[in-house]
This record gives structure tokens, C-alpha cells and sequence, in this order.
């Protein structure tokens, strides 16, 4: 199976380190990735060094603070995406173990969506940067720019098996769940207060993170390759926090 995941807007900044090298990124070959790679961080550089760069990029007074260093993404130590991302779904989801250079789980395969890079594994070594997909640093939107060339790729790793999207909305915008060409299964969760049901915003990431980490820690010692829905569901099933779960076509429900 495969499982998407939104980048984090928290990230973990090394103080040593050598450089990322977009070449040895993963889908460098896939036509438009390279290419668009290259564009968006040109955009992304000027951007930072702009007298209006935070508000392009969205930053508060005190992240704006941070631009000069964010400038130097070419140059800047860089470390693993599974280890940069830090937010609450990375806290949650425990990923670590697949940040290291060809690290596998039988059947199973994660991919984290960036505003920046596009499509990258756990694994691959990126700068840390401050970049989120609807910021304005293109002459189009980040989403569209990236529509193309991430639903490529997404067409051709979700062949032949369910992928399971804990991505936001900004972020299936660039690579739509039409463009995957297996089963598909979109991750929600709400609470049910005084009697009413409400969907849950921020902790939502928290839950989509414990059931990622649950999936992955299955695959150190189980086979994923024909996991379908209804077995994902059996797993969040299990979880402590999830009191229910309602499974309809594309879509896993985690009352929470």
C-alpha cells in the first residue's frame, strides 16, 4: 500500500551538515520533476531575498526573521525528510526508521507531498525550508504548477494498490485523488460533542500521524502488499484513541 502525507510546517534545522543535491532526490527522471524542481526553488530563493519576502511566503514577523538563512537553500546542511518534518503528525507517526538510506517496509511505501520538492520519500535529504503551497511565488498558483508532474507520479506508484491520502486539502489540489490509478481511500476524522458531530482541523493531523505510525510499525514485521480498505480499518480499529470507525467508498472516518 502506499500512504501520502502533507509536509509539516515545522522543521527540524541542522547546525552542520552537508548540502541537498536535487539530482539524488527520488522522480528526478520523471519528465516536468526535475525541471519544475529547479523553477520553484529559483522562485523560492528570490522570494526570501525580496524586501516583501514574508508576506509572499506567508511568514510571521518572527519566522521572517529567518529569511537571510532561508536564502541559502543550495548551501544550508540538509537532512533527511523523514527527520526535517517535525509537526504533529511527524510526532506522532514515529517515521524515523524510514529516513535511512534505503530504508523498506515489506509492502508498504510512504510519500510526503512538499510545496518545494513535490513528491519525496522519507528517505531523501532536503534543506529545511518555509515554503506552503499557496504561497504566491510563481506566476501561477503552486498547486496548479505542480498538477502535472505530481499526478504523473502518483499514477504510476498508486498502480495495483490502495493508497491511503492523510494530505490536506492544499495539498491534494496538486496531485487529485483522480490521479491515482489503484484504490483510494481519503483519511478523516471527526468528534461527536453534544450529541453533533464536528470535524476535527488541527488534531486531525495528530490522528492521520498515530495511524501512519501503526501502519508502519505492522509493516516491520508484516507483508502490506494486498492490504485493502477494510484492513486498514481493522488496524485504526485497534487504536487507543479511535472510540469508532466508519469505512464508505473512498473515504475512512476516524471518530475520535
Amino acid at each position: 500500500m502506499l500512504i501520502l502525507l502533507p509536509p509539516s510546517r515545522t522543521m527540524f534545522s541542522p547546525a552542520a551538515g552537508a548540502p541537498y543535491d536535487p539530482a539524488a532526490l527520488s522522480f528526478a527522471s520523471v519528465a516536468d520533476v526535475a525541471a519544475l524542481r529547479s523553477e520553484v526553488a529559483a522562485a523560492y530563493v528570490s522570494a526570501c531575498s525580496a524586501p516583501d519576502g514574508a508576506k509572499r511566503l506567508g511568514l510571521t514577523a518572527r519566522q521572517a526573521a529567518e529569511l537571510p538563512e532561508l536564502a541559502l537553500l543550495e548551501s544550508r546542511p540538509a537532512l533527511a525528510a523523514g527527520r526535517a518534518y517535525t509537526g504533529v503528525l511527524y510526532a506522532a507517526a514515529g517515521i524515523e526508521a524510514l529516513a535511512e538510506p534505503g530504508a523498506q517496509r515489506a509492502g508498504l511505501e510512504v510519500l510526503i507531498a512538499s510545496a518545494l520538492y513535490g513528491w519525496v520519500r522519507p528517505s531523501d535529504v532536503i534543506a529545511p525550508y518555509r515554503l506552503a503551497m499557496g504561497s504566491s511565488i510563481l506566476d501561477r498558483p503552486l498547486a496548479a504548477a505542480w498538477r502535472k508532474a505530481a499526478s504523473a507520479v502518483l499514477a504510476a506508484k498508486s498502480t495495483g494498490r490502495l493508497t491511503l491520502d492523510c494530505r490536506s486539502g492544499e495539498y491534494q489540489a496538486a496531485a487529485p485523488a483522480k490521479a491515482c490509478s489503484g484504490e483510494y481511500l481519503a483519511l478523516k476524522a471527526v468528534t461527536v460533542r453534544d450529541g453533533a458531530e464536528k470535524t476535527v482541523s488541527h488534531f486531525a493531523k495528530h490522528y492521520r500521524g498515530v495511524l501512519t505510525g501503526a501502519l508502519v510499525e505492522l509493516a516491520a514485521g508484516r507483508d502490506l502488499s494486498g492490504f485493502g480498505a477494510d484492513d486498514v480499518a481493522q488496524v485504526a480499529a485497534t487504536l487507543p484513541e479511535v472510540k469508532d470507525v466508519r469505512l464508505t467508498p473512498g473515504t475512512l472516518t476516524l471518530v475520535v
